[in-house]
């Protein structure tokens, strides 16, 4: 307290030098800055304080917070969230590689043991089978029919079941000249390994 008060002691002497007014003036003007000053450095202080609240509840939110899931499996009690961007952009990946037929691609993303199931009714077993399709499905529609070899993705995303063991799901649409295709991808540890397929006909153009 002794020191506080000779620190203001001085102060005050030097705002009559500077200032070099009538003495009561001075001693007017000097609380006035006295009280200006505290309250800036108590304003400061609620500020800080604020902060660290804030900082404070915003963690307490992310820990607390829960993962909102729906629906059900076939698996008891279980349900479904959101996927992964990361999962979506594997399918992106396998799908462009279909299209520029980029086998070692494929093959680099299909699981051994992946199971496929094509609109048609034929479930293939692996990479090699997969795009061995691929490459036979390009020879009928294209080198002997003389169709296009392209499509459009309308849409992706992906779901995951609140149980690891099955990975992700990414469920896509695909439109081209000879129908448009639903399809369910199973992502898993960085591969497919299930994959199944429907067709429906194109709507008829408006006349």
């Amino acid at each position: 307290m002794q020191f506080q008060g000779c620190t203001l002691l001085s102060k005050f002497f030097s705002w009559c030098f500077i200032f070099k007014k009538d003495l009561k003036i001075n001693l007017v003007l000097f609380f006035i800055h006295c009280e200006l000053t505290k309250n800036i450095i108590m304003k400061n202080y609620l500020l800080l304080f604020s902060l660290v609240l804030l900082t404070f509840s915003c963690n307490n939110v992310e820990q607390n917070c829960e993962v909102v899931s729906n629906g059900f499996t076939s698996t008891e009690g279980e349900q479904v969230t959101m996927g992964s961007q990361e999962s979506v952009d594997l399918v992106m990946t396998i799908d462009r590689a279909w299209k520029k037929r980029d086998y070692e691609m494929i093959k680099s993303l299909v699981s051994d043991e992946a199971e496929l199931s094509l609109e048609d009714g034929r479930v293939l077993t692996g990479a090699d089978a997969f795009v061995e399709m691929i490459e036979a499905d390009y020879q009928k529609s294209v080198v002997e029919g003389g169709g296009e070899w392209n499509w459009t993705v309308n849409y992706a995303f992906a779901v995951k079941p609140t149980s690891d063991k099955w990975g992700e799901y990414v469920n896509a649409r695909f439109t081209g000249s000879n129908g448009i295709f639903e399809e369910w991808y199973q992502i898993k540890d960085g591969k497919l390994v299930s994959w199944t397929q429907a067709k429906r006909s194109l709507a008829p153009a408006a006349e």
